[in-house]
Order: C-alpha cells, then sequence, then structure tokens
C-alpha cells in the first residue's frame, strides 16, 4: 500500500535505535507498506535493493518510509529519494495524481525499525484513510445526482419522480451508508492498534460501492456528467483511481479470507456480531 502522510501513521514504539518516533513530523513523505526492497549492508552501513511501484505524490515529496525485507524480517527504514541509486518513473494516474515507480539499487537508508506487526499497522491505516477520502467522494457524487435529479424535469416531472431513477438514487445513498460504517469500523480499529482485519474488509467494500456509485451517477446526469467543466469527474475519476490501487481488491480478499479460513466460523462471527478485532474466536463483549 502507498499514500502521502505528514508523517507516519501511528505505530507500536519498536526497539531500534532510530524508531518512528525520531521523524520529524514537519516534512512531507509518503508511504509504502508493500515493496520487493530488501536491505543489504555496504561497507557495514545499511542500503536497500529493489522495487517499489505506484508510489504518490513523488514530485512534492523527496522521502518515503518505506518497508523492506531485512533477513528473515519486514522492518521500516527512511528513504531518500533524491540518494543515488534510486530511479523515479513519474506518471499520473486517473484522477491526475502524480504517482512514480521506483526503482532502487543499493540506496543508502536510515533504521526505523519497526517489525511486521507494525508494517500492517502502517497499512491498516493507510487504507483507511483512503476508504475515508473514497466515501467523500461518493458521497460528494451522490448530492450532485441527487440535485440533479431534483431539478432536472422530463415530459413535465422531475427525473426522481420517475421509479428506475428513484431506483439508483437509493442504491446509491444504500451503498454510501455501507461504506460509512465500513470506515467507522475501520478507523476504530485502527486507533485501537488492532490488525488491521477490518481496514482491510473496509477496502474490499468500498472498492464495490466507489463502482457502483460513480457508475450510476453518470448514469442519472447523463452525458452532462461526463464533460470536464461539470464537477463529477472531482469525485468519479478519484473513486476510479482509487479502486485500482497499487494493493488489489482481490488480493486484500484473498489474505482476509485466509485469516478467517485459519480462525474458523465461530472466530468470524465473534468478529462480525461483537466487533472484536482480533479473528480468534474469543467475544470481545
Amino acid at each position: 500500500m502507498t499514500g502521502a502522510a505528514s508523517g507516519p501513521a501511528p505505530a507500536a514504539t519498536t526497539s531500534g535505535s532510530d524508531d518512528l518516533a525520531h521523524l520529524d513530523l514537519g516534512i512531507a513523505r509518503t508511504i509504502a507498506t508493500r515493496t520487493s526492497l530488501r536491505v543489504h549492508r555496504d561497507r557495514g552501513e545499511p542500503v536497500v535493493t529493489g522495487r517499489c511501484d505506484g508510489v504518490p505524490w513523488v514530485p512534492f515529496t523527496r522521502e518515503a518510509v518505506v518497508a523492506a525485507r531485512d533477513g528473515d524480517r519486514i522492518v521500516l527504514v527512511h528513504l531518500d529519494l533524491n540518494a543515488a541509486g534510486v530511479r523515479c518513473t513519474e506518471f499520473p494516474d486517473l484522477s491526475g495524481r502524480p504517482m512514480a515507480d521506483l526503482e532502487v539499487e543499493a540506496a543508502p537508508v536510515r533504521m526505523l525499525g519497526g517489525d511486521a506487526q507494525d508494517v500492517r499497522r502502517l497499512e491498516a491505516a493507510q487504507l483507511t484513510l483512503q476508504s475515508a477520502a473514497a466515501l467523500g467522494a461518493m458521497e460528494y457524487a451522490t448530492r450532485l445526482a441527487s440535485e440533479h435529479a431534483a431539478t432536472r424535469t422530463q415530459f413535465g416531472k422531475p427525473l426522481r419522480a420517475f421509479q428506475a431513477v428513484a431506483h439508483h438514487l437509493a442504491r446509491m445513498a444504500a451503498e454510501v451508508a455501507l461504506a460509512r460504517t465500513s470506515v467507522e469500523l475501520a478507523a476504530a480499529e485502527v486507533l485501537r492498534g488492532g490488525p488491521g482485519h477490518r481496514a482491510r474488509a473496509c477496502h474490499i467494500q468500498i472498492s464495490h460501492s466507489a463502482g457502483l456509485v460513480a457508475r450510476t451517477a453518470h448514469q442519472v446526469l447523463g452525458a452532462l456528467g461526463i464533460t470536464q467543466e461539470h464537477p463529477l469527474n472531482r469525485a468519479t475519476l478519484r473513486l476510479w483511481s482509487w479502486r485500482d490501487s497499487p494493493i488489489a481488491t482481490t488480493e486484500l480478499a484473498a489474505e482476509l479470507g485466509e485469516a478467517v479460513h485459519e480462525a474458523g466460523p465461530d472466530a468470524l462471527w465473534e468478529w462480525l456480531i461483537h466487533a472484536t478485532d482480533e479473528l480468534t474466536g474469543k467475544s470481545g463483549s
């Protein structure tokens, strides 16, 4: 997962000599948790080699907190994107947001410590923040569609008076409500320092809802919503680009499904009904 922030998301304090708490939060950084980067040593100093694809906002920030494999463990490192050995291939995503693919060859880094659990928590926070942004875009698209259907008339009646259009608006409102609940549950889990299962579930739900809301909004507004001048594209282009984020929804669904399979049906029931964080089968009530 990649994202941008003014500093790393909250994570557990690590035992490394330079941990996340020592970072200057006044410096904008991008964050990437799923990479092929590996740590090795050059004259005793840590360097990384590998790739990191789909990193946003690189033209506006030259520092990154990234996950990398150090031997048999996952750690977080601080990477200077201007350092020797870092090559950035920049491109815009569907909404115009600047992105970059990073190719890294023996680039020096500063070790931040952490472990796989810290990386999961950081990724959960990023997934939740992106899902919250998508929720806002869905609410905006739904409002534009509702206002258009209320003011535009056809055959002497507003569009919303037609059953098919009313059905579209109701379906959009239902998806927005479902997405909002998913974001609230994921955010609560992140604040508790949970394992990230609800953040994955939220992102999966948001991806489904975003596609439906964007498609339906354009159906309601017709050709008007496709024009560059109309504000609808500000929401729908972002929804489509966020839906196609570097971490595929199918990948997150497979990981969540594997966790549910390992925990068993009783754990899934407790997770759904009692809003527990861990898929352990023990009630959190």
